[in-house]
């Protein structure tokens, strides 16, 4: 277990001690970017202007990573990374993206933990026992970062790709990318289902790569034609154009309504014919008298 070493103003460096620098690293990084430059021509009134919301941004930066520090002491690594990495999205630091990137190495999240050491290591401003620690950091796990290449065979019409439910962007289809060692879920995935999957183990340093092999891509279902309630008819077009009309819906439609019909007029004829006198304009043969 790690023992975690709170110090202000300067890095602890040392087998089992993390650097943590509290609210003045922040606030120094802070003051730097806030000097004004003598030869720029801008108004200084708008940097004035925007220094409140400035500040308020450097006081969240330093609360947050205040939080990170406490869930270091909790060995909390998942909600110490969190505070470490809204806490540079505000104000980056060197010594912010140090401790981060440690963090990121106890989740066993190699690459995204290099990137935050290279972050440490070529800030201009990081002081030289940050850069040396990212240094020595980074060397120690990028022996440890595999790469997988992600082939695809098929239909990629639509489809997006997923490496344990984080995207993989195009760009990293059919070439080695880093990846964190373990096992991995590849996915390929089509108008929110999954088409094709492969699982792959990554040892570290190691090298693999996986095929996946697409299906074509399903026409979509021909509209449906409502010709009535309860009633719909599939929009069909055969070779010589024949359209709705060779449907046998439609027929089975046209059969039920003449059917109806016929059964109207054979009633309204059978009730006229109990009437012994036939009224003009019913249905019943007319009766003519000379």
């Amino acid at each position: 277990m790690k023992k975690v070493a709170h110090i202000t103003g300067i890095l602890a460096l040392g087998m089992g001690l993390w650097g943590l620098v509290a609210g003045e690293a922040l606030a120094q990084s802070a003051d730097a970017a806030d000097i004004t430059d003598p030869s720029d021509p801008s108004d200084p009134s708008d940097a004035t202007e925007e220094r409140p919301a400035q500040s308020a941004d450097i006081a969240l930066a330093r609360h947050l990573f205040e939080q990170g520090i406490g869930f270091v002491d909790q060995e909390d690594w998942g909600q110490a990374a969190d505070r470490f990495q809204r806490s540079l999205a505000l104000r980056p630091s060197p010594i912010v993206a140090y401790n981060l990137g440690s963090a990121l190495v106890e989740l066993e999240r190699l690459v995204e933990a290099s990137e935050a050491f290279r972050h440490a290591t070529l800030a201009a401003a990081a002081p030289l026992e940050v850069s040396r620690a990212a240094r020595q950091s980074l060397a120690e796990i990028e022996g440890r970062i595999g790469t997988l290449t992600v082939e695809v065979r098929g239909d990629p019409d639509g489809v997006e790709f997923f490496i344990d439910d984080r995207p993989l962007p195009p760009q990293a289809i059919g070439v080695g990318a880093p990846i964190d060692p373990g096992l991995r879920n590849v996915r390929a995935v089509r108008d929110g289902s999954e088409v094709a999957s492969a699982r792959v183990e990554i040892a570290e340093g190691g090298h693999e790569s996986v095929t996946l092999d697409l299906p074509a891509r399903e026409a979509p279902p021909e509209d449906l034609l409502a010709v009535g309630p309860g009633l719909a008819l599939e929009a069909e077009a055969d070779d010589e154009g024949g359209g709705v009309f060779s449907s046998p819906w439609f027929w089975v439609g046209v059969g039920a309504v003449v059917a109806g019909t016929a059964a109207l007029i054979l009633a309204l004829t059978l009730g006229g014919q109990s009437d012994p006198e036939a009224v003009p304009g019913n249905l019943t043969p007319a009766v003519v008298e000379f």
